[in-house]
Parts: structure tokens; C-alpha cells; sequence
């Protein structure tokens, strides 16, 4: 967006006004006075060289924002990272951390009230002196102005969690943010998740947005809100790292924020490459020109050739870690349903049980991924009552053949099952990727050889931002999301992709299930945890059993750990690898 000579010297008012504002409104006490004459400070200091991180991963990012609010589009969890911060911080082990507040709301306090209607409210306190990228100060009126924009219904995410809990966002004083909740809400302490519903990336799932800079926008030119070049070639954030040069094509460059909330990074500057090709990003990581891999952006068989190779030369660790959830998802809006057969519960069932999930995870991965039966991890402790009463379908083509035969189908002279509408045939259907594409052919020759004729097919490189596009697939969909408690909201009702939300939400196949939605409610508004956890198991016991899609398998993260970047630290399968990235240091 260019401005004139006109524009340029408001800009530098402005920029001299937020200063004098934030001296005014800053949450804290002033700044610690100059250090006294000869103390260390003031003796010269030798120049020291730039220190540059390399991060590698698939694609160039569609934004850098912490919450995405364009169908289709990701904010995937390191370039996240890099840009924003939130009012937590989920540390290595997923525990929130204190990040722009001072301290978390604590249940049963003043911070956390419920109310005798059983409303709710939290009140966060500010850090002393946040401030933006470009230097303006960030106050609770920031967070008041983000609701405003989340909960707008055109924008698409007034449906979505934790949007649809909130009520009101206020700001008492510059440095009070206060939370009004409609209800119970278990993640109202930290409203830093490991699921921002409706996109497979972590948190924040309510990042404050700047009001200095799109509150004019938001107002005057709504039509075009999202298309502002804020939201990429000029975005201004608040984490550890400030844009600095957006390169189309090419790379994003940023330099360490120096106001940064939890200290300035010790890593001078940030640079960010991307190859959809895996074994590019392997040559980048062997040959040292770039130092770690983000965003799944390597997959198991380069990740199997790098952790030999560091092995050997003791370059660093490679882990594997179980933690995208990949599930399939049926079309059952019977306006884009085809064949209709799909609609048949009978039909779906026969399909999941000529799914070889053994054979997939051998096939993809080599056997370190994670068969499963639903989103929840087997490391929760409830895990063994879950596993008790899920419904499962095992591969077993005896079972298949009979739910078919039982829904009215048989078999014709080709082998492939038909009935009075003609031979049946399906769809799989889902983005381009060799992990992906390898998915799909493993599935649908399962399906062939059931007798289930199955065509494959892919969503163009545009087509994936097109929520309108992605949700009216024809038969079946494979996809992945974050797994864990949040990802049963994943597939309420509210989630579907309509015209009226401008196609955003997670539940592309349009389930929809009053008990369940009931009870997935349950679980984000419940505030003991063994009541919670038994509404997500009586939740993932209905989806499990209504088959509105099919759980198939934890896609093992290749997470790489170089010798030469000092400071990472994760330890469970959900954490984001870059969350304490401020702290790293290159060797």
C-alpha cells in the first residue's frame, strides 16, 4: 500500500505520537535509569558477527499472522512462532506459560470467576511496555479490537472455538484485558492451544491484532479486509522476530525484535527458504545451508538418510514424533454426494473396513507412525475407557462384503459392486503431496480390491484455499489435523463450511450430530478434569459409531535437532519444536 508525501509525514507523526502514547499508557514502572559513568556499559565494546538461523520448510507462507481468518489458509506453527505472541506460551512439555500477560488467570481467584449464571470472566494483566514491531505500544485495547474482528461473522471465525465461547472483550485500563465468557470454558486460563480450530496449526488461538494500524481498514474497507497487505508483505506482529524483507518466491527475512515480551532473541536474525521438494530440503540440511527443517517440510525417508548421516558425523538428532493426526472424512450433503451410496452408514462402514492401516504405516512410514481409532492420544490417561468403547473397523473384507450386500449391492461381471443406479464409484480426494498422493493410491487399491471402484484425485495448488472447493469433494477426503482433546470440535456442527461463514470450518464433510455436538461442548466447558474426560470419551464413542469419518493414523513429524543450534527443547508430541525459539543460540 504506497503513500504519497502527504501520507509519509502523517506517518511520521504517528510514529512520534505512539511514541509519546506509550510512554504514557506503558503497564509498568519507567525504564531503569542510564548506568553510571565508566561502568561496563559505556566501555567500547568489539563489533560481533551477525548470526543468522536458516529454517527450511515446504512452502511459501500464505500469512504470517498467529490466526488465520482466510479459508484454506495456515499459519503453520514456526512461521507462527517467529511473528506473533499470545497471552501463553505452551512450553516443550504443551504446559502454558506466562507470554504478554504477567501471569495466568487462576480458577476460583479474582483473575477467574465463575458467575452465578454461570457465565464466566478472566482478567489478564499486561506485561510492563509491550510494544508492536513497528514500535507502537500494545495494550488490552489491541486484544478488544481483535475480538471485534474474530467475531464478525462474514470473516468466518465467529463459529469457531474459542471465539464462539467469548462474549465480550473489554479493557478495563491500557493494561487489564477482560474476557466475559458466554459459559464454562476449560481453555479460557490461556487461550493458547494446540489446535486453532479450522486450521491445522497451533496457537494462539485469540492473538491480538494491531487497532493503530487495521482499525481504518476493518471499518471502511471491510470488502477487501483480508486482502490488505498487512496480513503478508507488511505484516507487524509481536513475537521474537520482525519482518524485515518479504522476497516473493524466494524467502522471508526478519531481524531479532529488541522489545520482544520475554527478552530480545539472542540469534540475530531469521531467514526462511521453502521447497516443496523433500530431498532439496534434505540436500540444504546435509550440506549445512540451512540449519533445521520446519513444518513437516522433511518427511520419514530423507528424515531416516539425515539422522544416519548426523549420526556419523555427530551433526544432530533426528526424532520421529507421532503427532498429525490424518483421518478421512466422507461427503455427506447429499447436494455433492457421489455416488449417494455414501450417504449409506453401511457403505462407510464396508469402506472402513477395507482400509489396511497396518499397510499404510508400513508403506508411508516404516512402520514409526501411529495406527488409531480416534484424535486422542494413547498417552492420555483415560486412553484404556476410550479404547473400550470406540467403534472400530478392523480390515476385514468378509464384513465389508456383507455390510455391502446388506445395503442392496452386488458385485458385476467386472468384480466392482453396482446397484439399480449403476456400478458404484468413488472418489478419494485430497492436497498434493507425494505423502499424500502415495495415501490415496494405498487406499483406494484396498478399496478396488473390496470391489469398490475408486478414482483418485487432487486439489490444485489454488484450489486448497478455497474452502468452498475443499468441502464440496464428491465421496471421500483424507486429511490431517493436529490431534488431542481440541480436535473433537473439529467436527460440531458449527464447524461446517457454509456460504453464510464463507466456506471456513474443519468439518469439510458436513457430519452433523446433536448429541455429539452436545457433548463436544461439554468437554471445552467443563472444569473438572475427570468429567471432561468422560464426556470425550461418550463424544469420540458417538463419532466413532455414526462414522461421519474414519480415524486413521498419527503422521510421525520428522522434528530435526542440529548440533549447531543450541537451546530447543520438546519433550511430547504436540509441543511446537520453535516455542522457546527467543531463547536458542547458533554454535
Amino acid at each position: 500500500m504506497r503513500r504519497g508525501r502527504g501520507g509519509d509525514f502523517r506517518a511520521r507523526l504517528m510514529t512520534v505520537l505512539a511514541a509519546v502514547t506509550f510512554a504514557l499508557v506503558a503497564c509498568g514502572p519507567a525504564a531503569s535509569p542510564p548506568a553510571k559513568s565508566g561502568s561496563a556499559s559505556d566501555a567500547p565494546r568489539a563489533p560481533q558477527p551477525s548470526k543468522t538461523l536458516v529454517l527450511m520448510t515446504r512452502s511459501e507462507p500464505d500469512t504470517l499472522a498467529g490466526t488465520s481468518l482466510t479459508p484454506g489458509v495456515t499459519s503453520t506453527g514456526g512461521r507462527r512462532r517467529l511473528f506473533n505472541a499470545g497471552l501463553a506460551l505452551l512450553d516443550g512439555t504443551a504446559q502454558p506459560l506466562p507470554y504478554l500477560a504477567e501471569q495466568l488467570p487462576e480458577l476460583n481467584t479474582e483473575s477467574w470467576r465463575i458467575l452465578p449464571d454461570g457465565r464466566m470472566e478472566t482478567r489478564y494483566r499486561l506485561r510492563p511496555s509491550l510494544s508492536w514491531h513497528d514500535g507502537a505500544p500494545l495494550t488490552a485495547n489491541d486484544f478488544e479490537f481483535a475480538h471485534q474482528v474474530y467475531s464478525t461473522p462474514e470473516l468466518g471465525r465467529s463459529g469457531m472455538e474459542p471465539i464462539n465461547m467469548i462474549e465480550a472483550v473489554t479493557a478495563p485500563d491500557p493494561c487489564t484485558v477482560l474476557i466475559r465468557w458466554r459459559g464454562a470454558y476449560t481453555e479460557a486460563g490461556a487461550l493458547e492451544s494446540v489446535v486453532s480450530t479450522g486450521a491445522p496449526s497451533s496457537g494462539p488461538s485469540f492473538a491480538p491484532l494491531p487497532r493503530h494500524i487495521l482499525e481504518r481498514v476493518f471499518r471502511d474497507e471491510r470488502d477487501t479486509f483480508l486482502a490488505n497487505p498487512y496480513w503478508t508483505t507488511e505484516f507487524v506482529g509481536s513475537g521474537p522476530y520482525r519482518l524485515d524483507r518479504w522476497e516473493p518466491g524466494a524467502f522471508v527475512e526478519a531481524a531479532a525484535f529488541d522489545q520482544h515480551a520475554l527478552g530480545k532473541p539472542r540469534i540475530d536474525r531469521v531467514k526462511i527458504i521453502w521447497n516443496a521438494d523433500a530431498s532439496v530440503v534434505l540436500a540444504n540440511l546435509l550440506s549445512g545451508e540451512a540449519h533445521l527443517s520446519i513444518d513437516d517440510s522433511i518427511k520419514i525417508s530423507e528424515g531416516m538418510v539425515l539422522r544416519q548421516a548426523w549420526s556419523d558425523r555427530a551433526g544432530g538428532e533426528v526424532r520421529f514424533f507421532p503427532k498429525n493426526w490424518r483421518h478421512l472424512d466422507f461427503q455427506l450433503r447429499p447436494d455433492y454426494a457421489s455416488p449417494r451410496a455414501v450417504l449409506d452408514d453401511r457403505v462407510r462402514r464396508a469402506i472402513a473396513h477395507s482400509i489396511d492401516k497396518a499397510a499404510i504405516n508400513e508403506g508411508l512410514f516404516q512402520g514409526v507412525g501411529l495406527p488409531t481409532d480416534s484424535m486422542l492420544y494413547p498417552t492420555v490417561s483415560y486412553h484404556g475407557e476410550i479404547d473400550r468403547v470406540a467403534a472400530k473397523y478392523p480390515f476385514d473384507a468378509q464384513r465389508a462384503e456383507a455390510l455391502l450386500q446388506e445395503a442392496g449391492f452386488r458385485r458385476g461381471g467386472d468384480g466392482f459392486y453396482e446397484g439399480a443406479e449403476g456400478k458404484l464409484l468413488f472418489q478419494i480426494k485430497g492436497t498434493s503431496s507425494p505423502e499424500n498422493a502415495a495415501e490415496r493410491t494405498i487406499l483406494a487399491a484396498g478399496w478396488r480390491q473390496a470391489g469398490l471402484d475408486t478414482e483418485e484425485a487432487t486439489f490444485g495448488p489454488a484450489e486448497t484455499s478455497d474452502g468452498q472447493v475443499v468441502s464440496t469433494f464428491r465421496s471421500m477426503y483424507s486429511t490431517g489435523a493436529p490431534a488431542g482433546l481440541p480436535a473433537l470440535s473439529l467436527f460440531t456442527s458449527a464447524n461446517i463450511p457454509r456460504p453464510d461463514n464463507r466456506w471456513v470450518g474443519s468439518n469439510r464433510g458436513g457430519w452433523s450430530s446433536l448429541e455429539y455436538d452436545r457433548l463436544a461442548e461439554a468437554v471445552q466447558s467443563t472444569l473438572e478434569s475427570t468429567q471432561r474426560a468422560q464426556r470425550a470419551v461418550e463424544a469420540v464413542k458417538v463419532w466413532t459409531e455414526q462414522i461421519g469419518s474414519v480415524s486413521l493414523y498419527f503422521n510421525p513429524t520428522v522434528v530435526t535437532l542440529p548440533a549447531t543450534v543450541s537451546g530447543i527443547s520438546l519433550s511430547v508430541p504436540e509441543a511446537d519444536p520453535t516455542w522457546n525459539l527467543h531463547q536458542w543460540d547458533l554454535l
